[in-house]
């Protein structure tokens, strides 16, 4: 198995909020969020993010409906129709 190359072409703000993804925040309520926990160990380098493109897309899509929830919105996701 390959060694775990840490993310260093990604800005800090993007490694956290995908590493909060990862561990199951709701971007509607980060009140509950360990966010300090996440940066120290994001700068100690011991945090395995997954960083292409499908985790991109789930944290964009997670992101966006939190938007919704706050708003009251409902979104219709083609993906979801499609599958």
């Amino acid at each position: 198995m390959a060694k775990y190359k840490y993310p260093n072409t990604l800005s800090p703000s993007t490694l956290l909020i995908l590493a909060l993804h990862q561990r199951g925040a709701d971007f509607s309520d980060m009140d509950d969020c360990d966010v300090s926990g996440v940066l120290d160990q994001i700068q100690a380098r011991t945090l395995t993010i997954d960083t292409g493109p499908e985790a991109v897309t789930r944290v964009l899509r997670a992101m966006q409906e939190a938007d919704d929830r706050k708003a009251g919105r409902v979104r219709l996701w083609v993906d979801d129709q499609a599958g």
